[in-house]
């Protein structure tokens, strides 16, 4: 999961951070970041109860790991859903949507059945990222962590989404190829490939769908690693500890109450001062500025030194007894 640089928050360490390269965290960026305890609001401008439901059912999961509300409007929201068919499914990212001329849609799903209440795993997934993508989440498989991990094959890359879903080697090579820059994200994990933003997919042309759905986003033939990498429906938990993080909650949600920031702070891998400071702090604010500041003191290790190694005050004190 990934987010943007959060140097910008902390001007005493920039110097150092511009340095060094910027911190990771599950894939974000700042900029496009709500304040916390924001209140989102979001209205359909299309669309039948059933398809409305889905969404509304769906996306409220976001919510149980974040100090963020989703309202339902009547017309004019924040966000203003469509379900317009063949434009494929898509969200402006974060905040981006505020700058959209407000009788335009800012999310769209085409893949959301009309014709019954069943929530199928496809739909599941596509609701949940297209919503990752509103709270400022960017796509896992463009992490800056991913050649360590992640090598595609460019030709067979490009065929293969060329086949598939009649994308240009452009397309493919901004949807698929590109990674963010680490000056690009603020935070990011290790690449997570059970992350809901793990996700290569196309629902623009609906062509041999019966084939399509036996594949995999990511097959193993167009990478290096011979990685199968499937179709995620739910979020991992790295994308539960990340999203909490940065919109943190005082007090877990009751749908999830396992959740709460000793949990979060343990599946994140916060540990050692910054972790102390964010069980102290009581203020969310507090605890997504100390989470932006450990992400950024994980890159440069020498800035969170707190002492030297024994070794070296070992023999510092023997240099200076023999002066």
């Amino acid at each position: 999961m990934l987010l943007s640089d959060p140097s910008d928050h902390f001007p005493e360490i920039k110097e150092k951070v511009e340095e060094n390269g910027p911190c990771h965290a599950a894939v974000t960026q700042s900029r496009y970041l709500w304040d916390n305890n924001s209140i989102i609001t979001y209205s359909y401008i299309d669309g039948n109860d059933i398809q409305q439901s889905k969404v509304d059912c769906t996306m409220e999961e976001w919510t149980w790991y974040t100090n963020i509300e989703f309202r339902k409007i009547e017309c004019g929201g924040t966000i203003r859903i469509s379900f317009a068919g063949l434009t494929g499914s898509w969200t402006y990212n974060g905040r981006e949507c505020m700058g959209i001329p407000d009788n335009e849609a800012t999310m769209n799903f085409d893949c959301i059945k009309s014709s019954t209440m069943t929530i199928t795993p496809k739909e599941r997934g596509v609701i949940l990222h297209e919503f990752g993508h509103v709270l400022g989440l960017l796509h896992e498989h463009q992490s800056p962590k991913r050649p360590r991990i992640l090598t595609f094959c460019e030709d067979a890359t490009k065929q293969y989404y060329r086949d598939l879903y009649q994308w240009s080697d452009e397309r493919v090579e901004e949807q698929v190829l590109r990674k963010y820059d680490e000056s690009e994200v603020s935070s990011c994990s290790n690449i997570d490939f059970k992350s809901v933003m793990m996700s290569v997919e196309q629902y623009l042309i609906k062509l041999c769908a019966d084939i399509v759905q036996h594949r995999y986003p990511i097959p193993y033939t167009i990478n290096t690693q011979g990685i199968d990498i499937p179709r995620n429906h739910d979020l991992s938990d790295i994308d539960k500890a990340y999203i909490f993080l940065n919109y943190p909650r005082v007090v877990a949600h009751d749908k999830t109450p396992d959740w709460n920031i000793r949990k979060v702070l343990k599946v994140a891998g916060v540990g050692g001062r910054r972790r102390k400071d964010i069980l102290n702090a009581t203020c969310p604010d507090s605890i997504r500025d100390l989470f932006a500041q450990w992400n950024v003191e994980k890159r440069m290790p020498c800035a969170t030194a707190q002492s030297p190694p024994r070794l070296v005050r070992f023999l510092r004190w023997v240099f200076r007894r023999h002066l």
